[in-house]
Parts: C-alpha cells; sequence; structure tokens
C-alpha cells in the first residue's frame, strides 16, 4: 500500500473543492462529517481522516486507522491541522457538568448460554488472529499487547438458538475485530461477514 504523498494529497484536495464536502465524505467516509479535526490549506478546510484515507493507494476507510496516524502523517508532510469540536462551547460546557449516581449493587436472575471454550480455540488457529471484514491485527496495533487476541463470531448467533445444545463446527465462526464483532449484532437478525466487508468497502 502507498502512503499518501504531497502529489496525492493536492489531487484529492482538488477533487474536494471540486465536488464539495458532502460528496467527498459520501465516496470516502459513508457520508460521516469529522469530530475534529481539519486539514487547513489556502483558507480551506479538508475533513482529515477523509482526506488522509483517500489519498492512499489503493485507497483505505477513515476507519482503518486513528487520527494521530493521519495527524503525523499531515505534519511530516508540512500540512497544519486544526481541532474544531462541532458542538458549541456552552454545550460542552454543559455535557462536563453532566453527573449520574453509578456503583450500587443490586441482584439479577441472569440466564446464560453455554459456549465451547474448545471449538473457539481451534477456530482461532484456522482462520489467525486477523478480523475476517476489516482485516484488523491487534498486534501490528497495539504490539505484544495485542498478540494473538481476536473475537470469535458464531455466524448463526447463539442468541438465536432454541437453547438445546446445537453442534457447532469451524464453519460456524468468525473471526471478528471488537468493532466489527459489535457491528455486525447491531441488527436482528445480524448482518453476515460478506454484507459488513460491503459496508467497509463502501
Amino acid at each position: 500500500m502507498a502512503k499518501p504523498t504531497v502529489a496525492s494529497i493536492e489531487k484529492r484536495m482538488a477533487q474536494f473543492r471540486r465536488i464539495g464536502q458532502t460528496a467527498f465524505l459520501a465516496k470516502y467516509a459513508n457520508g460521516r462529517a469529522p469530530h475534529h479535526f481539519y486539514v487547513e490549506k489556502d483558507g480551506v478546510d479538508y475533513p482529515m481522516k477523509a482526506l488522509w484515507a483517500a489519498s492512499h493507494r489503493p485507497r483505505i476507510m477513515p476507519a482503518r486507522f486513528q487520527p494521530k496516524h493521519a495527524i503525523s502523517g499531515f505534519d511530516a508532510l508540512g500540512y497544519d491541522i486544526a481541532n474544531r469540536s462541532t458542538i458549541s462551547v456552552e454545550r460542552n460546557a454543559e455535557i462536563l457538568d453532566s453527573q449520574a449516581k453509578e456503583g450500587e449493587r443490586y441482584q439479577a436472575e441472569v440466564v446464560r448460554i453455554r459456549r465451547s471454550a474448545k471449538i473457539v480455540a481451534r477456530a482461532k488457529e484456522h482462520y489467525g488472529p486477523i478480523c475476517q471484514a476489516c482485516e484488523f491485527d491487534f498486534e501490528d496495533f497495539y504490539g505484544e499487547h495485542g498478540r494473538d487476541y481476536i473475537e470469535c463470531h458464531h455466524v448463526d448467533p447463539l442468541s438465536g438458538r432454541e437453547g438445546k445444545g446445537d453442534v457447532t463446527t469451524i464453519k460456524d465462526l468468525a473471526m471478528l475485530c471488537s468493532n466489527c464483532h459489535r457491528m455486525v449484532h447491531r441488527t436482528k437478525p445480524c448482518l453476515t461477514v460478506d454484507e459488513l466487508k460491503e459496508l467497509i468497502a463502501a
């Protein structure tokens, strides 16, 4: 993968000015506007993560990296970064003053689903610790602390079964990072891994 250069960034900046922010974000960031960070140049504010992602070859999605990666990359190439909150100072102060009582202990009846650590361990050995949807590698990002970490996803969720102890095979499992695992379960029925990959690619 070729990292952004001044030439590739300037090309995307020209595209941004030509098609506008709405279309640019729709194309490179699933339509999501940045919360804080913009690249400033000649009086124009460019959405930082979308611009950085679009300037890669092949292009990547902003979800694949942290803002600090783009900040350090733009800084190395001589660009100025602006940090602008999308909420007002008054609203931000109101949020910071928020309080809530937490920590009280209570008892509740819980129904748990029996899972097999053995089949999960074998699936992780078979598939490896790389997310099958977005290809996130915990060890690559977190170093030794992230080695061998990945979450196991049941393609046919256990919570949707009748609770009679159905047989699970390696083919019934997939390896997902924490974010992708949460995303597939945001809908009922849950997304397939291929459907999530399509969202990421879009």
